[in-house]
């Protein structure tokens, strides 16, 4: 991973007892799951992917913009019409 995108979505989220926690938003994970997903199992790319646009946080300017960021913008506005019909 290059260092200039180590940071590029991460959130920050309470969990169940209150402790913040810091981890990479729904775009973030969309934009690695297209980027590798030749190294992910095919059930779980296709079952999240699918997830996606039904994600009630879902904020579809930065998933482009991260998209953006990580050089594959193309792919995740190509997968992210075929799901969102």
């Amino acid at each position: 991973m290059k260092k200039d995108l180590l940071n590029l979505g991460v959130i920050c989220k309470k969990t169940n007892v209150g402790n913040e926690v810091r981890l990479y938003s729904a775009e973030r994970t969309v934009c690695d799951f297209i980027m590798k997903k030749k190294n992910i199992d095919p059930e779980s790319y296709i079952n999240f992917i699918k997830a996606y646009p039904k994600y009630q946080d879902r904020n579809i300017h930065d998933l482009f913009h991260i998209a953006e960021k990580m050089g594959v913008l193309s792919e995740v506005q190509s997968v992210m019409e075929l799901v969102c019909e």
